[in-house]
């Protein structure tokens, strides 16, 4: 389960108000190789090698999107690119 801490913005309008938002704590990165055993651990129907396919095409298109300006919003994982 992803843990969070409580995190303290700086007063950026000099109003004396803070804000506090939850950052969550990393516990490690995966690469690339090793997200895609999980998924072959996962779901065993689906070859390692389709997997990487489909996860360098969507990267490619996340890419293409955000440099045009879109934001991308998927199921519970959302990138927000600033325009």
């Amino acid at each position: 389960m992803a843990k969070y801490k409580l995190q303290e913005m700086p007063d950026v309008h000099h109003d004396g108000k803070r804000r506090v938002y939850p950052k969550m704590i990393i516990n490690r990165t995966l690469s690339r190789k090793e997200f895609v055993e999980m998924m072959r651990d996962y779901h065993r129907g689906t070859s390692p090698s389709m997997v990487e396919a489909v996860l360098i095409d969507v990267e490619d298109m996340l890419v293409r999107m955000l440099s045009m300006g879109y934001n991308v919003i998927w199921a519970i994982w959302v990138i927000i690119h600033s325009r």
